[in-house]
């Protein structure tokens, strides 16, 4: 049956919807159940993840790209273009209507952001963030050094038991 279907439908357009609804669109998109649960899973006011601008939080968003993306999402996500299969295996009508809720209200974000700049809060939590990923890395820098610095020295007091042969050494 397969076979006859790939010789009726060579292209694939047959089982497109089966793609879109396991996640992956024919021409790799994100599909309505990917983008429900990321949508459904990013924070309420995130237009960074719930648009999927891929930007962090102190970089500028650009509008033109926010909106294309919402148009994007609207278009997987509008209640007359889902099938019933494909809003049931995203967990039902009421988180795909959550989803949409979610989107319409991240380009409002985006919009404000876009406007006025990134939040102040947002950049200072983000800058914070990566100084103290800084801070933890030098740590473990630091606390390796003492290691090696720790070994070399046990090591070097082996070696000088060893080289003088004495056998009463108890460490």
């Amino acid at each position: 049956q397969i076979a006859a279907s790939r010789e009726a439908d060579p292209i694939g357009l047959v089982h497109e919807d089966s793609r879109q609804r396991n996640g992956k669109g024919s021409s790799g998109d994100e599909g309505l159940v990917a983008a429900v649960y990321r949508i459904r899973s990013a924070l309420p006011d995130d237009c960074r993840v719930i648009l999927d601008l891929g930007l962090e939080s102190h970089e500028k968003i650009d509008l033109q790209i926010a909106q294309s993306r919402y148009r994007h999402l609207m278009r997987l996500l509008h209640p007359d273009k889902r099938s019933q299969a494909d809003e049931a295996a995203a967990g039902g009508k009421a988180a795909c209507d959550e989803a949409v809720e979610r989107v319409q209200r991240a380009l409002q974000v985006a919009k404000q952001e876009a406007e006025s700049g990134p939040d102040p809060e947002s950049v200072a939590m983000e800058s914070m963030r990566r100084m103290q990923e800084m801070q933890r890395q030098r740590a473990r820098q630091a606390m390796h050094r003492q290691q090696e610095a720790e070994v070399g020295s046990l090591v070097a007091d082996v070696e000088k038991v060893l080289a003088q042969g004495d056998q009463t050494f108890v460490p």
